[in-house]
Order: C-alpha cells, then structure tokens, then sequence
C-alpha cells in the first residue's frame, strides 16, 4: 500500500512542476534559462551584442574576401608580366594580305566646265582734280609790267593756281580773283612772287566760297622777254579758260 501512495504523491508533484516553475517572482511567464539568440522579452541587451557579433563578422568577412581578390588580381598580373618577358609575341613571317587603305579625302568627278564670262571692264579712278592751262608769250619788259586776264567760259569753282615761268624770270606785281558776286580776292602765295625759269609756283588753297569768273594777273619780265603758263586746278571738272591780253 505505502509503494502505492508514494508512486501517486511523486506522479502528483512530476505533474505539477511545469505549473510551478513557470511563474516567476514577477508574474510573468520563466520558460528557463536565456541562452544567446533567444528573442525574449527584457533581452535586449542580449540583441544587441548578438547584432554587434553579427556586424562585426560580416566585416571581417568582406575585408577578407577583398584581400583574396587583390592577392589573385596581383598574383595574375605579375604571371602576365613574367609571360610577356620571357615569351614576348612573335611575329608571323607571312602575315595575311593588307587591303589598300580608303583614301581621307577621296576625290569625286569634277563639275562640269561652265563657261567663263569677260570681266567687267574697269574704269579708270578719277583724279582728285582738273587742270586746264593758258599760255602768255613775251611778256614785257616795261616798268610795271602789263596786265594779262585768264577768262572763264563759265564760272567755275577753283582750288589751286599754279603758274610756271621759261626763258626768264618774271615779277608778278599782282594776282586778283574775280568772283560771280563781283568781289575780288588776292592770291596772296603770287602776288609779289619771283618766278624763276624752270620752276614752277603754286598758290594757296583757294577758299573763295563761290564760282571765280576772271583771273588777273600784272607780270613783268627781266633780262629778256619772258613767257609763263598759267594753270587752273578745280574739283568740280576741268575748268573752262582762255588768255586775254590787254593792248
């Protein structure tokens, strides 16, 4: 009977272990020791170490695999190099035919010859200025000279007189410009001028303003009978002249 009892009380407390132990001191449920990696409620101290192994060892084993791929990597390029010092390409002794190389600039057929048109004539610049000249023989050689006249067909615009002397010089006691108004100016580069043979004078820029109808000039020779050439430069077209001597 007591071996009856006994087998019965110890099946009773076998049976009522789980229950007790599975309250803790807290209330709350103890399902036994914490080992590592268990997710438990109040472990999170224990995750996070296990998260900082786990970090850790995926490191190491990322620096690990980059050492073995730069060890292979350098490991082929010094075989590489031993290979191409010892054994350096040869060269074929009857390498395949070469086909001519395409031209860099090919030359296409040429355009028909078209024909070929004259120029268009080229006239001539024309000048500056005109001229036109009046000649005056034998001047007198008589105290005071003689009065000459250089007549404009129609008046005109003057820039320059220039007047040149041969066979002998000649004073020229005045030089007087006519103009369509009726004034009258004096050239003063000739007025009082020595013209010595061979040479020739020019007087000053004529800035009259208006057309000029008539020149005057008083010329006396010396030495000898003298002639002079007198001409009119005008921009505006050669000007239209005539000499006129008084008796």
């Amino acid at each position: 009977m007591k071996p009856l009892l006994t087998s019965l009380l110890v099946s009773a407390v076998l049976f009522q272990a789980p229950a007790a132990f599975s309250q803790d001191r807290g209330g709350r449920d103890n399902h036994g020791p914490i080992r590592p990696g268990d997710n438990r409620p109040g472990n999170d101290r224990h995750d996070d170490h296990r998260d900082n192994d786990r970090y850790e060892r995926d490191r190491r084993d990322r620096e690990e695999r980059d050492r073995r791929d730069r060890e292979e990597r350098d490991r082929r390029e010094r075989e590489e190099r031993d290979r191409r010092r010892h054994n350096p390409p040869r060269r074929d002794p009857n390498p395949p035919p070469r086909y001519p190389d395409y031209p860099r600039h090919p030359t296409y057929p040429s355009h028909p010859n078209y024909p070929t048109y004259p120029n268009y004539p080229t006239y001539p610049t024309p000048p500056s200025s005109y001229d036109n000249s009046v000649y005056f023989s034998d001047i007198t050689r008589r105290s005071g000279g003689e009065w000459v006249r250089v007549n404009f067909s129609y008046a005109s615009y003057v820039d320059h007189v220039r007047a040149y002397a041969s066979s002998a010089s000649i004073m020229v006691h005045e030089a007087i410009l006519h103009t369509q108004s009726g004034r009258q100016l004096v050239i003063r580069n000739l007025a009082s001028q020595m013209l010595y043979p061979g040479n020739s004078y020019t007087s000053e820029y004529i800035t009259a303003g208006e057309r000029i109808v008539a020149i005057d000039l008083r010329l006396e020779s010396y030495g000898n009978y003298g002639d002079v050439r007198l001409t009119v430069s005008s921009s505006n077209g050669a000007p239209q002249i005539y000499a006129v001597r008084y008796p």
